[in-house]
C-alpha cells in the first residue's frame, strides 16, 4: 500500500461550448477535415503540428484507414 504522500491525484474537468463563434467553428471544421484527408493519404493537408503528430501515431496503430471511415482528432485547446 502506498503512503498518501506518494499518491498522485488526478482531476478531470469536463466543459461544453456554449456559444461557438463562426470563426472558431470554421477553424475546427477545417482542422477536422484536414485530419481526415491526412489519414487517407493527403500528406500535404494543413494541420497544426500536434494534430499531425496525433495522425501519425494513429496511422502507426491502424495501418491504412478504411475508405469512408472517419477518426476523431483530439482538438483540445484549439
Amino acid at each position: 500500500m502506498l503512503s498518501e504522500s506518494l499518491m498522485k491525484a488526478k482531476k478531470v474537468i469536463k466543459a461544453k461550448i456554449l456559444e461557438l463563434r463562426k470563426g472558431k467553428e470554421g477553424l475546427l471544421r477545417r482542422e477536422y477535415e484536414n485530419f481526415q484527408r491526412y489519414l487517407h493519404g493527403n500528406k500535404s493537408a494543413l494541420l497544426y503540428s500536434a494534430t499531425k503528430q496525433q495522425a501519425e501515431r494513429l496511422l502507426k496503430q491502424i495501418g491504412k484507414p478504411k475508405e469512408r471511415k472517419e477518426h476523431e482528432p483530439n482538438l483540445k485547446g484549439r
